[in-house]
């Protein structure tokens, strides 16, 4: 017990002294005054043994995917380890040790965060909006996804006077079963054509490594009779640029990977 502090051994010896009247008792001590993770067991005989606990597994959490190189170089020089990396859309892993033998216990991650504009698209096919709501929607909550057809898109909405339906509605095109020939010709004599698509540019992760853009295409539907609008993304394009964001991941966790295997996936089942 050498070098260790007076409150310690004053801690020690009071809980020695109650144990010694307790049958089987063994007392363990947590010793804030001493390195984090050393012990005391104090036996019902009032013996004592100071333990150095084994530390933690490592779990580090890195803030950007531009700090994987960084930890890779740590790992190998200072930590003598054989990296590998995992990666998905939610996640990525540098395992520490990944051979046979490994439980996968010691690891950084890094957890990707979605751009709220990203999130917002993701749920836009369930959205039935009023014309101020979209407006709103267009001009706010997707500001940062302006591309010039969204911009004739706003324009469009704010011209639209549904109050102005005076006969009955029918069939114009896909998307447009409720919008009267009237609003129709009203609306594209102030500021053209009600346009059928429109491209929403969009980032799709927070992390400032992943500063790439990807062009989502949503149909534009709008309901006179109901006076409601909807975007709807484009499913195969919202599969299609998820798989070039990753492609890209792919690339920039391997150019920093100084020679670790890349797996997309997961370490754990």
């Amino acid at each position: 017990m050498d070098g260790l502090s007076i409150e310690t051994l004053q801690q020690i010896q009071k809980t020695a002294v109650e144990a010694s009247g307790a049958k089987g008792k063994v007392e363990i001590l947590d010793l804030p005054a001493e390195p984090k993770g050393t012990y005391g067991i104090v036996t019902a005989g009032g013996k004592v043994e100071v333990v150095q606990a084994s530390p933690a597994p490592r779990k580090i959490v890195l803030n950007s995917v531009d700090q994987v190189p960084t930890f890779i170089g740590f790992a190998k020089s200072k930590l003598a380890c054989e990296p590998a990396i995992y990666y998905n859309e939610s996640y990525v892993y540098v395992i520490l040790d990944d051979g046979p033998e490994s439980q996968r216990k010691e690891f950084a991650c890094i957890k990707l965060k979605i751009t709220d504009e990203y999130e917002t698209v993701q749920g836009l096919k369930d959205w039935n909006l009023d014309q101020k709501e979209f407006i709103s929607l267009l001009r706010v909550r997707l500001a940062d996804c302006t591309t010039p057809e969204m911009v004739q898109l706003i324009n469009v909405c704010k011209a639209i006077d549904f109050s102005s339906q005076t006969k009955g509605s029918r069939e114009v095109d896909i998307g447009r079963e409720s919008m009267g020939f009237d609003i129709q010709n009203e609306v594209m004599s102030k500021v053209g054509d009600i346009p059928e698509e429109v491209v929403l540019d969009v980032r799709f992760f927070e992390d400032r490594e992943l500063d790439q853009r990807h062009k989502i295409t949503c149909l534009v539907e709008i309901c006179a009779k109901a006076g409601t609008f909807r975007l709807t993304p484009k499913p195969a394009d919202l599969r299609k640029e998820m798989q070039r964001e990753m492609d890209f991941l792919q690339g920039a966790l391997m150019t920093g990977a100084d020679g670790c295997p890349v797996y997309f996936g997961s370490p754990w089942a």
